[in-house]
């Protein structure tokens, strides 16, 4: 443009070479510094200029995008080799961690680094014993070569004096879902889900009001698979 705005036509040169100039646009193809003149004409003067391409926004991230991969890799290379994960042996794998007073519970911790575990129970080999009913915390902690902690997978685990008392919690679950009253008594609980759930109201009835102890283990399971079941058809 001239001094006045005004949008100039004719020929600009490149580094020597011409280039058309319509309505004050030339475009010059380079990706380096060039020398940019206007020879003038009747009504301008020359002009020149060395100028410079402007690089692509993108140009501009490709800092950012190598900071975020390194980023990403740096993470990602964590997890595979910090990374941890303990498999409790269970019946089904969606079923609570949830054991009795001096029970064995086996595991297998699956790290591709040294780990330690901490617990306020005994750890037998593969396996954890508590001794006192309530709930209890298992960690592993994932350590490098220098000792230093670099992941933690921590689990709560319930121990119960009897596994009828595991039966009510499982139980427990239905009733927090269908928002009953406390006052409610498990038969009244089962009449509003509308489920089947014989095995578990007959153990239920017979813990709280018979004072029957000793269930099994297999009793806790099946009371875990009829509320999940009764569960799954509350939800359809």
């Amino acid at each position: 443009v001239d001094i006045l705005g005004n949008k100039l036509n004719g020929t600009i040169y490149a580094d020597g070479k011409p280039h058309r100039i319509e309505n004050g646009l030339a475009v010059i193809p380079v990706n380096h510094t060039v020398e940019l003149y206007y020879p003038g004409d009747e009504y301008h003067l020359p002009a020149k200029i060395v100028a410079k391409p402007k690089p692509s926004p993108l140009l501009y991230l490709i800092p950012v995008a190598v900071a975020l991969a390194g980023f990403v890799g740096f993470k990602a290379y964590n997890r595979y080799r910090y990374g941890v994960d303990v498999e409790f042996a269970k019946e089904l794998p969606d079923l609570p961690l949830i054991w009795c007073v001096g029970e064995r519970i086996e595991f297998v911790v699956k790290c591709r680094s040294k780990y330690v575990i901490k617990t306020d129970g005994r750890v037998v080999d593969n396996a954890v014993i508590f001794d006192k009913a309530g709930k209890h915390v298992f960690e592993v902690l994932v350590v490098d070569e220098k000792g230093k902690v670099r992941n933690v997978k921590r689990y709560e685990i319930t121990v119960v004096s009897d596994y009828g008392e595991a039966i009510s919690l499982v139980f427990k679950t239905l009733e927090n879902t269908l928002g009953v009253s406390k006052s409610f008594t498990a038969r009244e609980v089962v009449r509003v889900a509308k489920c089947r759930l014989e095995k578990t109201l007959t153990s239920l009835e017979k813990y709280v009001y018979g004072n029957r102890r000793n269930y099994s283990r297999q009793d806790f399971v099946t009371a875990f698979e009829e509320v999940k079941s009764c569960l799954r058809e509350l939800q359809l």
